[in-house]
């Protein structure tokens, strides 16, 4: 496959962790500590095994040295409503579909996983900022096209879904659904891809992670 443009077709999406506000924590930092001292007691949802979800959080365990326990979901709306009803106590997903739940004190949201803030929610800091310096998970979108597709074609292509996405409206609109836009060309696009999949294919090796 050959991709047509932009990194991601040009849409990051960052996570939010939140957790149920009985929870005694309200920084990345405190749930770390809380963690340490509760080895294997504190659960956190996930949309699916290798969700982005889960991935995201199994990676912050490897990093930070803690014991939690997932608990996996088919789709994150099913997760959502045990985190709402207390019955999981943690869950990193999308920033889009947390970010109402966060803001009405249904959740309480502690970090994203971009490099930078959000432009959507500011008020949460980054895990960079939190500790864990570089660290970095987007979900992404991306468009490709057949292998044998001429580059004309592709470059074309590029340049038209650049000058859609950038449009005021489209922009805004998908500014509310949580996604940034990072307009790129095919070959930088091409490279993330090459990196993304060097990048989990070494978390679920080193891991030991397995479909279920």
């Amino acid at each position: 496959m050959r991709n047509l443009g932009c990194r991601a077709a040009a849409y990051l999406n960052p996570l939010l962790m939140v957790t149920h506000p009985s929870m005694p924590v309200t920084s990345f930092k405190e749930l770390v500590a809380l963690a340490k001292a509760r080895p294997g007691q504190i659960n956190f949802a996930t949309g699916g095994i290798g969700s982005s979800p889960h991935m995201s959080m199994e990676l912050i365990k490897s990093i930070t040295k803690i014991d939690m326990v997932p608990v996996h979901y088919k789709g994150d709306g099913a997760a959502i409503i045990d985190v709402l009803g207390g019955h999981v106590q943690l869950f990193n997903a999308s920033i889009g579909t947390l970010l109402p739940h966060a803001r009405t004190g249904k959740m309480r949201g502690l970090v994203v996983t971009g490099l930078k803030r959000s432009v959507m929610a500011p008020e949460f800091p980054t895990l960079d900022e939190s500790g864990l310096r570089g660290f970095e998970v987007l979900t992404w979108f991306g468009i490709l096209a057949p292998a044998a597709t001429p580059r004309e074609i592709v470059s074309r292509l590029n340049s038209e879904i650049l000058r859609i996405v950038s449009q005021p409206a489209v922009s805004q609109q998908l500014l509310k659904m949580g996604f940034e836009i990072v307009p790129n060309t095919p070959q930088e696009y091409a490279d993330f891809l090459r990196q993304e999949h060097a990048r989990w294919g070494k978390v679920v090796k080193d891991l030991g992670l397995k479909a279920e």
